[in-house]
């Protein structure tokens, strides 16, 4: 019999890329103990936010393999479970160890943190019954992907909580929170672009309904939207210039390239790039907080 752990590397490889997803919640949280903390982060609260985001993740994405099982037996056969590479009972023994990650993490800080954590897989029970709304809200694309993207708000709030007792609302924090909240929109823009020849006909993707020109020039809004976020948390961290601004601005312009490359070329390659280059600029800015910071 094949292991389970051999059925979830496969699958992970196409569903849940583990390396990739670790490298940008990592950036995340020493960018959030950065902004909530005045002292380096203890690296074993960084251990634990780190496990508990990433349990927290993978949980939101079983959920969403049982919720889209049909739709993507019809629209996505060659995803894992429709090719049979794990099955949704493998699937959901793992959940139950990632919701256990999740409470473990949480109850090694105090029962306050459990409170919290409890609170998160309390509103991804009822974003598993999409709110008990059925196809009504489903048939609202952009409504329902912003209900499921509270799921990502209410983890940022979490991983605050792990590295300060009380969050004290300021400036900084409330930057951060829309910046970090503007690249988890950003990061799940990212992930339903896809080129003409490679669009399903499970109308689930942003452009499906926006068009792939309209969507590279959102996703290029959110880019820079997040930049100006960005640069607006240096500012009330740094009252003068920093060589790690202009490495930023490297990333900024590597960016653009990527996404023009890919706007004219739209490969399966370029493709790779616009999303690298992406995905690692948001994770720089995040690292770039944390060093300026400490």
């Amino acid at each position: 019999m094949t292991s389970i752990f051999y059925k979830f590397y496969h699958y992970q490889r196409v569903r849940f890329p583990v390396f990739l997803l670790l490298v940008s919640l990592l950036s995340v949280i020493v960018s959030s103990a950065a902004v909530v903390s005045d002292a380096k982060p203890d690296p074993s609260r960084l251990f634990l936010a780190l496990l508990a985001a990433i349990a927290y993740i993978l949980h939101i994405r079983i959920i969403d393999e049982h919720r889209d099982f049909y739709h993507d037996t019809a629209h996505h056969k060659d995803r894992p479970i429709q090719r049979g590479v794990i099955s949704l009972k493998e699937l959901k023994k793992i959940d139950f160890v990632m919701i256990f990650l999740i409470l473990a993490s949480a109850l090694l800080l105090s029962v306050y943190h459990v409170g919290v954590a409890m609170g998160l897989l309390l509103y991804t029970y009822f974003a598993e019954r999409e709110f008990f709304l059925g196809e009504f809200i489903r048939r609202h694309f952009f409504w329902y992907n912003a209900i499921n993207i509270i799921q990502m708000l209410l983890l940022q709030i979490f991983v605050y909580s792990f590295f300060t007792k009380i969050i004290l609302i300021n400036g900084l924090i409330v930057t951060h929170f829309l910046f970090t909240g503007v690249g988890a929109v950003m990061l799940e823009f990212l992930r339903k672009i896809k080129t003409p020849d490679r669009e399903s006909t499970g109308e689930d993707t942003y452009t499906w309904y926006l068009g792939f020109t309209n969507s590279i020039i959102i996703f290029v809004f959110l880019v820079l939207l997040d930049t100006a976020l960005f640069l607006k948390i240096t500012s009330r961290i740094l009252d003068g210039q920093s060589i790690w601004l202009l490495f930023s601005a490297l990333f900024v312009i590597i960016f653009l390239l990527s996404t023009a490359v890919h706007w004219f070329r739209r490969t399966r390659f370029t493709d790779l790039l616009f999303q690298l280059s992406s995905l690692f600029m948001y994770s720089f800015f995040n690292t770039v907080i944390y060093f300026l910071k400490f």
